[in-house]
């Protein structure tokens, strides 16, 4: 297996633990003040291992300006509504949906970027989150 591969499930299965480890934390925290907590501690950790991984020659103001506005949308605002969700319907379905992500890259990918489409890539996409949605079907939502 590719360690490209690898490192996608190895991000995944940290997501999916985060998911249901938030879940717990917000028996104890509503969803901003979880999310006021769990943004500065990623940033904290950030700012310790940028020392490590930072090249200052390869600064770009330009991408410095592309990569704030993301930190805007994620971590921040993805946060505040995936444990909000979480706080409302578990994470169960949090993850299901949370997991339609890639359909909205491939979308954005296809109309600012101009990718092509690789129609293997995008049917198992498609199946994984059928199957996914299928499987969430006969829960019910509290």
């Amino acid at each position: 297996m590719p360690l490209s591969t690898l490192l996608a499930l190895l991000a995944a299965a940290l997501l999916g633990t985060a998911i249901v480890l938030a879940r717990v934390g917000l028996r104890h925290m509503d969803a901003a003040r979880g999310a006021l907590v769990s943004i500065p501690s990623t940033a904290l950790l950030y700012w310790l291992l940028a020392p490590l991984f930072l090249e200052a020659g390869a600064w770009n103001a330009a991408a410095f300006a592309i990569f704030a506005l993301v930190g805007m949308v994620f971590p921040a605002i993805v946060t505040l509504l995936g444990f909000e969700s979480n706080r409302r319907i578990g994470p169960t379905i949090t993850g299901t949906v949370a997991s339609t992500t890639p359909l909205f890259a491939t979308l954005g990918a296809l109309v600012f970027l101009g990718e092509k489409i690789r129609w293997f890539n995008t049917e198992v996409s498609f199946f994984a989150q059928a199957f996914a949605c299928l499987a969430q079907r006969s829960s019910s939502f509290p």
